[in-house]
């Protein structure tokens, strides 16, 4: 540019080389506060100031979940919602959703939380936070105390298993060199094993139902673990980090004790082996 017209038009060499540096870093500046806003999470703050924790589960697996003669829900997850809603300080809205749309109504934000016996689920990741377990349910191998069978690896003797089931399938592949012998129900498993058989696998929720351990059969190894554990949004991370709080203090205390031996019976509330 001739040197007249850039004294006309005021131009300054100087002036363009700092708009040339100061440009991006305002354009950083102002994106950055525009991340930071989107990503700032409210969840925990709307929860708040509507005072209600909303919980939903599918109130059709006893005894997590049932609804009972009168018509009202109860359970262990009914218990613990309550307990977790205690401690947060909030009201407790329990919505009664079928099993195939508690993922959805989370995710279209109808519910803050899902309790409802619901396993670690890998594929769910990017959608879901999934808490610590609050209890763990799989397979639990039964024995005889007077007998050779506490140890199912080193057992070869008759393994009793519901006809047709998982405990059976695995039975057979962990331990070829038993003898698996399938009857018609868990009931059946623990009926026998009672009156002397050695041996059986049920799952550890019906193994606490029945009253296990007890009459001289008791608890061995876990031979497969579903975690069960509470769901929330994955964006909501101030929700699941309160959630995953309260759960810790919920779970030591007496309370939910209380609650898992009302239900399950004193034999769930031992860590699984």
């Amino acid at each position: 540019m001739p040197i007249a017209k850039a004294v006309a038009s005021g131009y300054n060499p100087s002036m363009r080389r700092w708009a040339l540096v100061l440009i991006p870093i305002l354009l950083v500046l102002v994106l950055g506060m525009a991340v930071s806003d989107r990503s700032r999470d409210h969840s925990l703050d709307l929860v708040r100031q509507r005072g209600t924790l909303r919980v939903g589960m599918d109130a059709s697996f006893p005894p997590f979940e049932v609804v009972n003669a009168v018509g009202e829900l109860e359970g262990l997850d009914v218990d613990l919602a309550r307990l977790l809603a205690r401690e947060m300080d909030l009201n407790l809205d329990i919505a009664n959703i079928a099993f195939d749309g508690l993922y959805e109504a989370l995710s279209c934000g109808e519910v803050d939380l899902l309790l409802s016996a619901l396993p670690y689920d890998p594929l769910r990741t990017g959608d879901v936070r999934y808490s610590a377990p609050y209890f763990t349910d799989g397979l639990q191998w039964l024995y005889r105390v007077d007998s050779w069978a506490a140890d199912p690896d080193a057992f070869e003797g008759e393994v009793l298993a519901e006809a047709g089931s998982e405990a059976a399938r695995l039975a057979r592949q962990n331990w070829p060199r038993a003898r698996v012998t399938e009857v018609l129900s868990e009931q059946d498993v623990v009926l026998q094993l009672t009156e002397g058989a050695e041996a059986g696998i049920v799952t550890r929720v019906s193994a606490c139902s029945f009253g296990l351990p007890h009459d001289g059969i008791a608890f061995g190894p876990l031979i497969s673990e579903v975690p069960y554990s509470v769901v929330a949004r994955a964006g909501d991370t101030a929700v699941a980090e309160a959630v995953a709080d309260a759960l810790d203090e919920v779970m030591a205390s007496d309370d939910y004790r209380a609650a898992v031996v009302y239900w399950l019976g004193e034999g769930c509330w031992r860590e699984p082996r």
